[in-house]
């Protein structure tokens, strides 16, 4: 069972405003809608790794600074 302050996140991650809820899938699908509309840069470039035999990726932009990395892990399963 998700910790009580889980479970206020997952509240308001689902419904909006006028109080509608959203389903997990109605979710995901709104952020591949928002993720479309900020699309990545042409230049930038998406490479597949594993690592320990989890994939990930690593986002490339030409001007980045290679000494610095962030490090993102998503909450998701």
């Amino acid at each position: 069972m998700p910790s009580p302050a889980l479970q206020t996140i997952l509240a308001a991650l689902r419904s909006d405003p006028s109080g509608a809820d959203f389903s997990l899938a109605q979710l995901r699908q709104q952020l591949e809608e928002r993720a479309k509309a900020a699309p990545l840069a042409p230049d930038v470039r998406c490479k597949s790794v594993q690592a320990d035999g989890v994939s990930c990726e690593w986002v490339l932009a030409p001007d980045a600074d290679q000494r610095a990395t962030v490090l993102y892990l998503h909450g998701g399963g």
